[in-house]
């Protein structure tokens, strides 16, 4: 683990993330609203029979209470990404949820890559919050 300055890809790699997670949760919270029918469409495309059950068992009847609550995590991944201290957990979160989504559908190589992203920056130690990191580079 890197105790030096932070690499900025890493910088924008972090900042990417947190604000696919805000994003994420905006679009839960949305279907939640609106729709939350989208997410039974998926059912065809889940890889393993017991994961499958599980969804449709589980999932998919209680998507009322399940979709806040995602968006919930989300907005939590999302500001721990954006902050110095936590930053670290919200990588951890980040990449446990993309493993755990995979088996979700045809789309598994990109929640593989994102997991392995999220790793991947887990070799830094982020000090500073984005925002911080933001007005410093645009001030030199």
């Amino acid at each position: 683990m890197s105790h030096s300055r932070v690499p900025t890809i890493a910088e924008a790699g972090r900042a990417a993330l947190g604000l696919v997670y805000a994003g994420g949760a905006l679009v839960h919270l949305q279907f939640w609203l609106t729709n939350h029918g989208v997410y039974a469409e998926i059912t065809p495309f889940i890889r393993f029979e017991w994961y499958e059950s599980a969804w449709i068992e589980f999932v998919v009847p209680n998507l009322g209470v399940l979709l806040p609550l995602l968006a919930v995590f989300e907005i939590a991944v999302a500001l721990a990404l954006f902050s110095g201290r936590y930053a670290r957990w919200g990588l951890s979160l980040g990449a446990a949820f993309n493993i755990a989504i995979a088996p979700l559908g045809f789309w598994w190589p990109a929640n593989v890559a994102l997991a392995a992203l999220h790793l991947a920056l887990l070799r830094f130690e982020y000090a500073d919050s984005t925002t911080d990191v933001v007005k410093r580079r645009l001030a030199t």
